[in-house]
């Protein structure tokens, strides 16, 4: 996560660096051990994810009536 002005130049350093570390088979590894598959996506596919949950998270706690405690 970053503002939104952010320059994605200034996006593409973390990026590039958190794919290295998910294709070393130390953190494959221990990724996987807690049952979870590793796995990569590009900036513009994390956005639309991201943005995915926020529209539809709203909409299930207002039809489950969730309150927050």
């Amino acid at each position: 996560m970053a503002p939104a002005a952010t320059p994605p130049a200034v996006l593409q350093r973390p990026t590039a660096e958190l794919s290295a570390v998910l294709k070393e088979p130390a953190t494959i590894e221990k990724i996987s051990a807690l049952g979870i598959t590793p796995g990569q996506s590009t900036l513009a596919e994390a956005k639309a994810r991201t943005h995915a949950q926020v529209v539809r998270w709203p909409d299930v706690v207002k039809a489950g009536n969730i309150k927050a405690e």
